[in-house]
Formats: C-alpha cells, structure tokens, sequence
C-alpha cells in the first residue's frame, strides 16, 4: 500500500508538476527533448526519463562552452 502511494506521488510529481515548474528554463528544443527521453528510456529503462534529457543537457553545455572559448580564440587570433 505504502509502494503504491509513493509510486502515485512521484509519478504526479515527476510527469506534472516537474515540467510545469520548468517549462520555460530548459534550452533544449522540444523535438530534442522527446528523442533524448526515448532514448534515454532505451538505454537505462525507467531511469532514462530522467538521464536522457540530463545527458543531452549537459553535452549541448559543453558543447556551447567549447564554441565560445574557440570562438574568443579565434577573435583574439584577428
């Protein structure tokens, strides 16, 4: 009984409430959200709902740290 309550109250507050109070915080296109989420679910099963789009934003960070240090490297080059 205690499983089954906790399972509804993590489920409301993970599929609900979560993307309510984060829906204009994230960086990340909708489209690339959805692919990150199933391919999450691929890779890790249920855990991946929350590891595919956790991968995908911290790799689109890197990646947009990468292009401004080159591109301060190159305008310092000039």
């Amino acid at each position: 009984m205690v499983l089954a309550i906790c399972g509804v109250v993590a489920g409301v507050a993970d599929n609900i409430v979560r993307p309510l109070l984060l829906r204009n915080r994230t960086h990340l296109n909708e489209l690339l959200l959805f692919i990150s989420v199933l391919g999450g679910i691929q890779v890790f099963g249920l855990l991946g709902l929350v590891a595919g789009p956790t991968i995908v934003a911290a790799a689109m960070g890197v990646f947009r740290v990468y292009m401004q240090h080159r591109d301060n490297l190159e305008a310092a080059q000039s």
